[in-house]
């Protein structure tokens, strides 16, 4: 939950301070990437409060283990490209503004 919450604030600070220097449309593109990650990370918690394998034979514990794998690495590896994505920007905004 830390992580989330974070995160969330990250993305307001960005959504709030930003737009007077990317602009309408990288804002856009900023808001949406960050909205698809909150779906992703819903989606994993989703995942996770149904989690339990109580009762499940060992073909379906399997089969939700590997499914909680593939969304939490679906997760890291869309934060990764967007901490890309925005290191970039600062690159550019950097060399645009001389600083």
């Amino acid at each position: 939950n830390k992580l989330w919450k974070d995160l969330k604030e990250h993305f307001k600070y960005e959504e709030e301070y930003l737009p007077a220097t990317l602009g309408n449309v990288l804002t856009k593109a900023l808001k949406l990437a960050h909205s698809d990650i909150e779906q992703e990370i819903e989606h994993v918690k989703t995942l996770l409060s149904e989690s339990s394998f109580e009762g499940l034979t060992q073909h379906e514990m399997l089969t939700k283990k590997a499914n909680l794998q593939q969304a939490i690495g679906k997760l890291c590896m869309m934060i990764e490209e967007h901490a890309k994505d925005e290191d970039v920007l600062i690159k550019l905004v950097k060399k645009a503004t001389n600083k």
